[in-house]
C-alpha cells in the first residue's frame, strides 16, 4: 500500500533541495518522478512509449513525464520475466 502523504512530503523535501541548489541531491533525497534529476530528453521517444503514454494520459491526471519512465517502461517491455519487475 503506498502511503501518499510521506510521498508527498518526500517529493516536496526532495524539490526543496533543488531549491536550495543541494550538492549530490540523490545521496541525500530520491524521487524517482524528479524531472530535473531525470529529464525527458535523456531516452528518445518510441513509438512503443508514445502509446503508452496517450493511454498513461487517457487514465490518470498527469502533466509531464521523465526519462524514469521511460527506462522503466523499456525494462518491463524488455524483460523475459515482467512479473520480477512488476513486484
Amino acid at each position: 500500500m503506498v502511503n501518499f502523504e510521506l510521498l508527498i512530503y518526500k517529493q516536496r523535501l526532495h524539490t526543496q533541495l533543488h531549491a536550495w541548489r543541494t550538492v549530490n541531491i540523490n545521496q541525500i533525497s530520491i524521487d524517482l518522478s524528479c524531472p530535473i534529476c531525470y529529464p525527458e530528453h535523456i531516452i528518445p521517444d518510441t513509438h512503443r512509449f508514445l502509446n503508452f503514454w496517450d493511454w498513461f494520459l487517457s487514465e490518470y491526471p498527469v502533466i509531464c513525464y521523465t526519462s524514469n519512465i521511460k527506462y522503466q517502461l523499456n525494462r518491463l517491455l524488455n524483460s523475459t520475466q515482467p512479473e520480477a519487475i512488476l513486484g
